[in-house]
């Protein structure tokens, strides 16, 4: 990273699509156990609008961007964002 990067950078911005149901499954409370149903639900709703906003697809960064929004607004754990973040990176065969 250099000197005016962002943490966000460190993350592909290579959309890919995905679908409802897989992204749904990605957020399950399955994975991230310490989500509350209601954050679980946000955390969806914010990640198919990103998806919807580009043609059905995500990528790493964008799902980092609102991710990170979300526990900033303190809406969702840092442990809950990691979680999920790997969840996706896990999907999207990066790991």
């Amino acid at each position: 990273m250099g000197l005016f990067s962002s943490p966000a950078d460190k993350y592909s911005q290579d959309r890919r699509p995905i679908s409802d149901l897989d992204l749904k499954r990605l957020v399950s409370r399955v994975h991230a156990d310490t989500l509350t149903q209601g954050e679980e639900s946000l955390v969806e709703q914010a990640l198919l609008q990103e998806k919807r906003d580009h043609r059905g697809e995500l990528s790493l960064q964008d799902i980092y961007i609102i991710l990170n929004g979300l526990r900033r607004k303190k809406v969702i754990s840092i442990n809950d964002q990691n979680t999920l973040l790997s969840q996706f990176e896990k999907f999207f065969g990066k790991v």
